[in-house]
């Protein structure tokens, strides 16, 4: 009777340790991701509506490039030199207690969830662009307007510090229809290769867009946006996170 009562206290207490152990490596897990324990840090996005008063917010140099007449009317603060842009973004914020390394923002999948559309998704993983690490470039000779610098990673988020990244952007609707490939009726992401027609959203629509957003010592973040456009409206670029997992 007591050998039959001491083989079940063993295996009680084989199980009770084995549940032990199990239980402790999750948590050790779950406290390194959830807290950024032993390094680790942890991101959270959000995004936000237009804004445009910051160093890269204008295209200068813009009539330059634009036939004359299509600056007729036009309030001074819009005529000449520059002409203003509308921007979409991100904020990412480092939730966790260590300082984040080597942070990218990427689009992994861009598609028109229109019930009409009959066109095919991006699924190329391309980066997006740092708020104030670059300005549009108005390249003259080539009546071009570019994105300028190919940064695309920030160096450090320290805990508690959130950094903006753009998503997109589009022309004011008091400049002219188009400058150096830019289209004042469509919104554009902010990807290297500006302007990308690919990327881009014309009239009135909505998209997907799935985001990833990785650091050096951070778990990677997904989250779905959802981008519905309507250049009628005062507010043509209407952004939601459908979902994140963080």
């Amino acid at each position: 009777m007591h050998g039959f009562d001491l083989s079940l206290l063993l295996s009680v207490s084989a199980i009770v340790i084995s549940i032990a152990s199990i239980a402790a490596s999750l948590g050790k897990e779950w406290l390194q991701d959830r807290f950024g324990w032993k390094g680790r840090a942890r991101l959270q996005i959000e995004v936000e509506k237009a804004y445009s008063h910051h160093m890269h917010g204008w295209i200068d140099q813009a009539d330059r490039i634009t036939h004359a007449e299509d600056w007729r009317g036009k309030p001074e603060d819009e005529k000449g030199e520059r002409l203003k842009v509308h921007f979409y973004r991100a904020k990412v914020t480092n939730i966790g207690f260590v300082p984040a390394r080597q942070i990218t923002v990427w689009i992994k999948r861009f598609e028109c969830v229109d019930s009409t559309s009959d066109k095919k998704a991006l699924e190329n993983i391309i980066p997006l662009r740092w708020s104030d690490f670059w300005r549009f470039v108005t390249d003259v000779e080539r009546n071009k307007v570019t994105g300028g610098s190919t940064e695309i990673t920030f160096p450090l988020l320290p805990e508690g510090c959130s950094k903006y990244c753009d998503l997109c952007f589009h022309l004011s609707y008091d400049g002219p229809p188009e400058v150096g490939g830019l289209k004042r009726n469509r919104a554009y992401f902010a990807v290297l290769n500006l302007p990308s027609s690919s990327y881009s959203i014309e009239g009135n629509s909505r998209y997907r867009a799935d985001l990833l957003i990785t650091a050096e010592n951070a778990r990677p973040l997904e989250a779905v946006l959802e981008v519905t456009t309507d250049f009628t409206a005062k507010d043509a670029v209407r952004m939601r996170l459908l979902g994140s997992d963080h």
